[in-house]
């Protein structure tokens, strides 16, 4: 994002993959801050299919922030990101390339 946004004003998603079933979850956001995306992956995520051992993100603010850092390390997950300038190494990163012309 940021996409065109909604009648709920939502114009951001947050991809979350699961890398052993590629079953895909889309969050529409207002908002990429740290703690909506914290706690809708508290919520949304962890809540319903449990806690994983590893979360591979991006290295955006709102993943290396402080918050979603000590969320994983208070819960015992270990959080790895994929490489500087590499998104390739990210399957949320195809799931992107599908989705942004869908939703164009």
């Amino acid at each position: 994002g940021p996409f065109t946004k909604t009648r709920r004003g939502n114009h951001f998603i947050l991809v979350v993959v699961d890398y052993f079933t590629k079953w895909v979850e889309l969050f529409p956001l207002q908002s990429t801050k740290a703690a909506t995306i914290a706690q809708i992956f508290l919520d949304e995520v962890l809540c319903r299919f449990g806690f994983p051992v590893r979360v591979i993100s991006d290295n955006g603010v709102q993943f290396i922030s402080n918050v979603f850092t000590q969320l994983c390390d208070l819960l015992g997950i270990h959080h790895q990101r994929t490489p500087l300038y590499h998104p390739q190494s990210n399957l949320s990163e195809r799931i992107n390339r599908t989705l942004k012309p869908i939703l164009a």
